[in-house]
């Protein structure tokens, strides 16, 4: 176990530094979030009265963010010839472990950033900061994780892009429901977000669970 934690480090620090080198993921991430958000606003008039309305706008634009910066992370490698060096080196668990947990991390850092100018830009009181806090957290987690479901699978096959495109959104689709309705809950001050908050991270850990065991045995196939 140790030496499997510190091979996971080892390539979560490597992928870091091949992103930030490049600094394209997450500048591509904001300001596709940007453009969103302000194309949304033009569209509203620049307010948003209704909870669910922002909830579920919020929503739709933090998935498409967060699916961009987790598919580079897994159709790079595959796509620059290098993902069958990394496997005959590392184990197919610290491989997808590690890119999901940078991928995760991007999705944090993206999403930390575009939650208050999104509330700022259309004027949204935020009645409970704590849940609304815990469902970016948990919300992006989940995204990031059923996003990584769509790369193990993706990577693999042909017409990579395309196939990523079609399995993310199912995958991601009951975090966007219980997301939604945590987030309301976070804009009304309404009970029963919390609930929602613990299904995305236990929905995390579930799918990148399955993840895991896809992923080495499609690699175990080559």
């Amino acid at each position: 176990m140790a030496e499997f934690l510190r091979t996971l480090l080892r390539l979560v620090r490597k992928e870091l530094r091949v992103e930030f080198r490049s600094r394209g993921m997450l500048s591509t991430a904001l300001s596709f979030a940007l453009c969103a958000i302000v194309t949304a606003g033009i569209g509203f008039g620049g307010i948003i009265r209704d909870a669910r309305t922002a909830s579920v706008l919020f929503w739709i634009i933090a998935l498409f963010t967060a699916i961009s910066p987790v598919a580079h992370l897994f159709l790079r490698e595959e796509e620059e010839g290098t993902a069958r060096l990394m496997r005959l080196h590392f184990s197919p668990d610290a491989v997808f472990l590690s890119k999901a947990a940078c991928g995760s991390l991007f999705v944090l850092l993206s999403l930390g950033v575009m939650a208050p100018l999104y509330a700022g830009f259309f004027g949204l009181a935020v009645q409970s900061p704590a849940l609304f806090c815990a469902m970016i957290f948990s919300g992006g987690i989940s995204a990031a994780c059923a996003a990584s479901f769509a790369g193990a699978v993706a990577s693999r096959e042909g017409k990579k892009s395309a196939l990523f495109a079609v399995l993310s959104i199912p995958a991601a689709l009951p975090v966007l429901a219980a997301a939604v309705r945590g987030t309301q809950c976070a804009l009304t001050g309404s009970d029963g977000g919390w609930n929602d908050a613990g299904f995305c991270l236990a929905y995390a850990a579930v799918i990148t669970a399955v993840s895991v065991k896809l992923y080495g045995s499609i690699s175990m196939e080559e």
